[in-house]
């Protein structure tokens, strides 16, 4: 239990070292079931949302700029953390309007959050400017 305690302190992941270190530790079935458990209060309006809210609290805002889903461009490539997938799948699921959806779903709206994040943090206003 204290071990999940300093996983989540270590939230939001700001290195592929730190992603390695809690995919690894998401192996190990109690880990991963309290890691479940404590973002499972994340929660959301819908599925696409709580995806959106879980993976804001999960990933830094510079790493998810250096990934993207297949890790083409020199990037990082998310869908290669097996155990991270697993992860937020069961997270999203947890939550009674999101119940319903699929893996493919999640994984599109991963796809999606990842995409969009040179728009966050003033990233399109920025560009706007320029």
């Amino acid at each position: 239990m204290e071990n999940d305690d300093v996983l989540l302190q270590k939230m939001p992941l700001s290195s592929q070292e730190q992603l390695i270190e809690f995919d690894t530790e998401l192996k190990n079935d109690l880990t991963f079931s309290e890691i479940c458990s404590s973002l499972s209060v994340v929660g959301g309006r819908d599925g696409f949302d709580t995806v959106r809210r879980l993976l804001s609290k999960l990933i830094s805002h510079d790493l998810a700029l250096n990934m993207n889903w297949s890790g083409r461009n020199q990037k990082l490539s998310l869908k290669e953390y097996e155990n991270t997938l697993k992860m937020i799948v069961a997270v999203v699921r947890k939550n009674p309007v999101a119940r319903e959806m699929t893996a493919v779903e999640v994984d599109g709206a991963i796809k999606v959050w990842l995409r969009s994040a040179p728009d966050r943090k003033g990233g399109r206003e920025r560009r706007r400017k320029e």
